[in-house]
């Protein structure tokens, strides 16, 4: 019954709509990733499981891809996550 803070909010949309995806319901999924990105626009793990299952689960590569690229302009990626990126976004293009 107590209230959450926004951060912790916004983590368990994230959270939520990642497992939501993941068990099959992409559309649900996405809708609650959506909503934990607008709480948090810059917050990397939103947008990394928004842009996946925009491309794999929603057969949205453009709107993917531009998630991917707005990952990739963050200046705060290690080289790992950064390839990461970088492949997921040749296969929204591909």
């Amino acid at each position: 019954d107590q209230a959450g803070t926004d951060v912790e909010l916004q983590r368990a949309l994230r959270d939520l709509g990642w497992i939501v995806a993941l068990q099959g319901d992409a559309e649900r999924g996405a809708g609650l990733l959506e909503q934990a990105v607008a709480l948090d626009p810059g917050e990397r793990n939103a947008t990394w499981y928004l842009a996946n299952v925009l491309l794999a689960g929603l057969d949205d590569p453009a709107g993917a891809e531009a998630l991917f690229q707005q990952l990739l302009d963050s200046e705060d990626l290690s080289p790992e996550q950064r390839r990461a990126v970088t492949d997921r976004l040749a296969a929204a293009r591909a």
